[in-house]
């Protein structure tokens, strides 16, 4: 059963340039979630922290519920991260990937991927600094470590299926 649903992001660059904002179908955007009561009352509603969008997704599918993009279009008139500081961005992050209980080797790859991203290379470092951070001050998992464990599990599956899809 469906737990959190909503549309999916139209980035508005100017009124000629509109760009669909890459999303997995299981993973619904903060602003524009729609969430059973039941769900709701299961993930203990939406967490003040970094990446609450995306926990609030993982705690549904955690608890046994779907979580779904549906094809509603919602323009988004200030693209995505667009106002942020990239690198602090990226530093948070790294910080938040611990928090939610991911291992290094997870963080690494993540790091990996953001090399091809502006600022290249700094955005892999900041990334990667903030989780060492993170990591050497002992700081406090934000969510259960049954959740942690199956944030992990999610993600080694998604790159199972990543590396076994290709030819």
């Amino acid at each position: 059963m469906c737990g959190i649903c909503g549309g999916y992001i139209i980035n508005k660059y100017s009124d000629d340039k509109m760009i669909v904002e890459k999303s997995d179908d299981y993973y619904v955007r903060g602003a524009l979630n729609t969430v059973r009561k039941k769900c709701w009352d299961e993930i203990k509603g939406f967490k003040e922290v970094w990446f609450w969008d995306g926990l609030d997704n993982i705690e549904a599918r955690f608890h046994g519920w779907n979580t779904k993009s549906i094809d509603v279009k919602v323009i988004h008139h200030r693209p995505t991260s667009s106002t942020y500081n990239l690198i602090e961005h990226d530093y948070i992050c790294g910080y938040a990937s611990y928090k939610l209980g991911n291992y290094f080797f997870l963080s690494l790859l993540r790091a990996a991927v953001r090399i091809k991203q502006k600022p290249y290379f700094i955005a892999s470092i900041a990334f990667l600094s903030g989780f060492i951070i993170s990591y050497l001050k002992r700081e406090p998992l934000i969510i259960s470590h049954d959740s942690a464990v199956f944030i992990r599990k999610f993600n080694y599956s998604r790159l199972f299926k990543i590396f076994s899809t290709k030819e």
